[in-house]
């Protein structure tokens, strides 16, 4: 499979440099975003749930669309232990264009005691070299195969070039999903700056490369390569997407702060940084948290089919009432 694109974007190479670039794998990689990690725990949770109702003894599929080096592998292990006492095998299908990232989740596994297949205990990871290219939905979808949940956090989807590339993405993950597809998104305020650059090279007539439709630029992370970029200027242009492909559910704000930033600051920061999401979400005027958002979280499904809802007592609620309140505030410290 092919991962270039005209104009020389190749992501394949893109982020095998970055993921071989030691200081961006140790810092930028290492450190969990708590809001996300929960969002995926309490969906594969539900998931569980219903295995377990069914009496069914088939095993529970998460997939980590856009995984890199692992940086999530947090909650497929949260995953893996809250229904181990219940006789359910985890499978984590990691998925990624970059060889190199994938290379790294392995050394990783390897250091944490999987074995020559990634099993450890009832916790199971395969991995798939994927594609950007809209020419190799298909084999993706053949090579991921069936889900209970799926992830495409940490805006992995905003690396496609394309509105179309985009939605034909989003909708092979529903296709795909028989529960939940979490996903993370940036707002245009994180990279500003690239946003207005970019806007203006649009009007002018002389778009740069594939930065072609509204809310594309190209942005250098620290210590990487130049890269593209898609940043919604207002919620409902996410929506529209998510929409396009077939998907129905939440979008409200996850960070107001630029995970890359927030990843380099003590934990507490973090923490404060949801606390302002979740007032600026659920108390502020539309626009004006619009203007603030970081990054939107989507909670999304098959709008063709029924929400599975959280079982009360089941998994699902005591990872809620777990993370909920002091016990949360204590983990962030």
């Amino acid at each position: 499979m092919s991962s270039e694109h005209r104009d020389g974007y190749d992501a394949r190479a893109i982020y095998n440099s970055r993921y071989r670039t030691s200081n961006y794998q140790d810092a930028y990689y290492d450190t969990p975003i708590p809001r996300n990690v929960n969002s995926i725990v309490i969906s594969a949770l539900k998931a569980a749930d219903n295995i377990i109702a069914s009496g069914s003894n088939r095993k529970l599929r998460v997939l980590d669309f856009g995984c890199g080096d692992g940086r999530y592998r947090a909650a497929a292990y949260e995953i893996a232990k809250r229904v181990r006492t219940h006789g359910i095998d985890v499978e984590l299908v990691a998925y990624d264009v970059s060889d190199g990232g994938l290379d790294s989740f392995k050394a990783k596994l390897r250091e944490e005691g999987f074995g020559v297949n990634f099993t450890r205990d009832n916790l199971s990871v395969s991995f798939v070299l994927g594609s950007v290219d809209s020419s190799d939905i298909e084999k993706n979808k053949i090579a991921i195969g069936n889900v209970d949940v799926s992830s495409a956090i940490f805006g992995v989807i905003s690396h496609i070039p394309g509105r179309k590339n985009r939605v034909n993405t989003l909708r092979m993950l529903k296709e795909v999903t028989d529960g939940d597809v979490i996903i993370t998104a940036p707002g245009w305020r994180i990279l500003s700056k690239e946003f207005q650059h970019h806007k203006k090279l649009r009007e002018s007539g002389s778009p740069y490369k594939l930065a072609t439709e509204p809310g594309d630029l190209y942005y250098k992370a620290k210590g990487g390569t130049e890269n593209f970029y898609h940043v919604y200027w207002y919620k409902h242009e996410l929506i529209g997407e998510l929409a396009e492909a077939g998907l129905k559910g939440k979008v409200s704000i996850a960070k107001i702060g630029h995970e890359t930033t927030l990843s380099y600051r003590p934990r507490t920061v973090g923490f404060v940084d949801e606390l302002v999401s979740y007032f600026a979400y659920n108390y502020l005027p539309e626009k004006a948290s619009e203007y603030l958002a970081g990054y939107y979280l989507a909670k999304m499904h098959d709008k063709e089919k029924s929400v599975t809802h959280v079982v009360p007592g089941g998994l699902a609620q005591q990872y809620i009432n777990d993370i909920c309140c002091l016990s949360q505030i204590r983990s962030h410290l």
